[in-house]
């Protein structure tokens, strides 16, 4: 009698707070900064960046003049800036 492998299993735990860390910096976006030096926020995405036309976050439906949010990213933005999600605002 014999046996044959047919399937493979790998299971991660992250155990030791060394390993897990390692992991999490893998997958972090990478960090970005407003030319003040000011980091911008990790859960906004790579298309946000300074408005070189009129579509800026500022006049976009999701902006938040109240707290200087983006209710899309759940994230605070500038209003001079704007990414690929912008969205006009409804006449």
């Amino acid at each position: 009698m014999y046996k044959i492998i047919t399937h493979i299993i790998v299971e991660e735990h992250f155990d030791s707070p060394e390993e897990s860390e390692d992991v999490k910096a893998e997958w972090k976006a990478p960090l970005r900064y407003y030319p003040d030096g000011v980091q911008i926020p990790s859960g906004l995405p790579i298309s946000y960046q300074i408005a070189s036309g009129n579509n800026r976050c500022g006049n976009c439906k999701a902006y938040n003049p109240a707290n200087g949010a983006c209710s899309r990213w759940l994230e605070p933005v500038r209003p001079g800036y704007v990414c690929q999600a912008w969205t006009a605002i409804p006449s």
